[in-house]
Parts: structure tokens; sequence; C-alpha cells
């Protein structure tokens, strides 16, 4: 019994995923090359502020990555 992930396109093929308040939802592991969630998406009542950490988790190797988020992260029109 194979319990390892669904074969199909490439789930490593996508553009990362901003949010309106924050930080980008989703993006690539260092280590692995999956994809990492945004632990703590910002809200209106809470949004991220240059020099906060952002928590992201790796859905492949599960490794957790604390980045400080900088003014680029905050900027909507900013390719970073």
């Amino acid at each position: 019994m194979f319990l390892g992930r669904a074969q199909g396109p490439n789930p490593h093929a996508y553009s990362p995923v901003m949010t309106e308040t924050g930080p980008a939802a989703i993006i690539i592991c260092v280590d692995c090359g999956g994809r990492a969630h945004l632990v703590q998406p910002g809200s209106a009542e809470s949004p991220y502020g240059e020099g906060d950490i952002a928590v992201y988790r790796c859905e492949d190797c599960l490794d957790r990555w604390d980045l400080v988020v900088t003014a680029e992260d905050l900027d909507p029109d900013s390719d970073a």
C-alpha cells in the first residue's frame, strides 16, 4: 500500500499566493522545494507590520520557517 502523494501535474508549479493584509500566504520551502503555508494570516484587527515574524510550515517536509516581514512583503504592488 502506497500512502504517498498522488501522481499528476507538478504540485510545485504555482504562483505565490498573496494576501491583502500581509506577507504571501504560500512560499517555496528552501529545503525541499515544497509549498510552505503561512500559519497565521493577518486580519483587519491584527495586520502584519514591518518587523513582525511570519511563521510558515512546509506541507511536504514539515519544516517551520520564521521570516521577518519587510516593507516589500506588505506592498501589494511589489513583485517580491
